[in-house]
């Protein structure tokens, strides 16, 4: 449901930011098509801004991890921008829309960055710790597969209900699912991608 439910956040941000693109050259090029474009889509402008929201909202609510800090990012700057482009657009003001709009193009390229790979996590920690794979697992896996690998965020598996042998696991983690969600991690060395792979053995459930 999450996955399905990040497909159509997106969407709505892309329509919003497309709408947001052409009122502000239009208000650059031509007044009278701004003022005609304003009007014919306030309402749907409106709709989508709306549910853009709710589903980043519900989105949020989901989540049973911690979250990477674009996200942080992404959300001050949208809690900024969005009034910043209704007081511009409404009084006409070109440098308050420029502003609103270069920012909502921000968080769209920082959307996009946070879907491409995520940097591996090494830890200082001795490898015969015993919580030497539980700790890389949390610094490189938690945000989709949760503490107990059931979350699924981002279209990962669940790792509690998988029957994967040792090197099934390791050999994923190393060059990344089928599906291509998840991808390699290229950086981890033998040792640490055999740490992590035993301790996601731990967290399948009887």
């Amino acid at each position: 449901m999450y996955t399905g439910l990040k497909h159509l956040h997106l969407l709505l941000i892309t329509l919003f930011i497309i709408s947001i693109l052409i009122k502000t050259v239009l208000l650059f090029v031509d007044d009278e098509k701004f003022i005609i474009y304003r009007k014919k889509t306030k309402f749907l402008e409106m709709i989508i801004t709306m549910l853009f929201l709710v589903s980043g909202i519900i989105m949020f609510t989901m989540r049973s991890g911690g979250f990477h800090f674009t996200f942080h990012i992404k959300l001050i700057i949208i809690i900024f921008a969005i009034p910043l482009a209704i007081i511009g657009f409404r009084k006409k003001n070109k440098f308050l829309v420029f502003v609103a709009t270069s920012l909502f193009i921000m968080t769209y390229g920082i959307a996009e960055l946070s879907t491409k790979r995520m940097k591996e996590v090494h830890v200082e920690l001795p490898v015969t710790d015993v919580n030497y794979g539980k700790v890389l697992y949390e610094r490189n896996c938690l945000t989709c597969h949760g503490d107990k690998g059931a979350s699924q965020l981002n279209g990962a598996t669940d790792l509690s209900s998988e029957d994967l042998s040792l090197f099934a696991i390791s050999k994923t983690i190393r060059n990344g699912s089928v599906s291509k969600k998840m991808v390699g991690f290229k950086t981890l060395s033998e040792i640490e991608v055999n740490a992590i792979s035993k301790h996601v053995l731990t967290l399948k459930t009887n």
